[in-house]
């Protein structure tokens, strides 16, 4: 039986190390809620050639978040990032042995004022001179950080679509207790009109059947049963979509999410019985607890 794909949030946190001829390597990635997907990446220099491929792998692994991606290189110890233009050297040297020659000329050079020939010694960018293996090692260290930075995320996908599940399941039951409750209200609707008109018009006969139309005309007034048929849709495609786990599910849900607080907010609005208006002041607040919940999801 095939699972579906878990739901990721759009927080989480990846780290990696890597070692590789003589360079110790980095790399963390932090993600945080965004509405699309904005990639910060920063190499160290000299390794900008590596930019592209490395945007197209955070590319393929995030869809929607703020991601921030930090890749550090650093040479270890014994080895000199400096080099040396032996031609130049060599060039230099037989110059001055040519110039020992000539009567008047001080005999002996010191390396030291060799040293100071610009272009003698080179300090190398450290990231620069590193070789293909090293460049390797920066992928597969960006690749592992990839990995934990989606196991964080899933594991908090985890967390969220339990917490919404239940919140979905509160607003159903409150709307089961409101879809039981409206089911009530034109028996009662009449019982109420017929006491208020017997105080009012004591001893008055009424028309026969007009009872009946008034309290029909309040009842349809305050039918909230087709907002209750279109909830009770709305949720069933919450649950799908966070059961589906099929891509980011986040914009589609948080679009639900509006559709449940409108005739959450009709149902409030249409109603002049306190139980019922109780009812959709706690469906509501319920939809913006989802509605919390459902912007951190990718």
């Amino acid at each position: 039986m095939n699972r579906p794909p878990p739901l990721r949030s759009m927080t989480g946190f990846g780290r990696a190390e890597e070692r590789s001829n003589g360079w110790r390597i980095g790399c963390e990635i932090r993600s945080v809620n965004h509405r699309f997907l904005d990639l910060r990446l920063q190499l160290p220099e000299g390794m900008a050639d590596l930019d592209e491929g490395v945007r197209r792998r955070v590319e393929a692994a995030a869809v929607r978040g703020r991601v921030e991606v930090r890749v550090s290189a650093e040479r270890g110890a014994g080895a000199p990032p400096v080099s040396l233009d032996r031609g130049l050297a060599r060039a230099l040297m037989q110059t001055a042995r040519a110039l020992e020659k000539l009567p008047g000329v001080r005999a002996g050079v010191s390396v030291d004022r060799l040293l100071e020939f610009p272009g003698l010694v080179r300090v190398e960018n450290a990231a620069r001179s590193a070789g293909a293996a090293t460049r390797r090692a920066v992928r597969r260290c960006v690749e592992t950080a990839l990995a934990r930075l989606d196991a964080s995320r899933r594991a908090e996908g985890r967390h969220l679509a339990r917490d919404l599940t239940r919140r979905l399941d509160a607003i159903e039951r409150a709307r089961r207790k409101t879809e039981q409750r409206a089911a009530r209200l034109p028996h009662q609707l009449q019982e109420r009109l017929r006491r208020r008109l017997e105080e009012l018009a004591s001893g008055m006969n009424l028309e026969p059947g007009k009872l009946e139309q008034e309290a029909a005309l309040l009842a349809s007034r305050a039918d909230i049963s087709e907002e209750l048929v279109k909830l009770r849709g709305i949720l069933a495609q919450a649950r799908a979509l966070l059961k589906s786990g099929r891509g980011p599910v986040g914009k589609r849900l948080d679009f639900l999410v509006q559709e449940m607080n409108r005739e959450a907010n009709t149902i409030g609005s249409k109603s002049a019985e306190l139980e019922i208006t109780t009812l959709a002041v706690e469906m509501k607040t319920e939809v913006e607890r989802v509605r919390e919940q459902v912007q951190n999801l990718e």
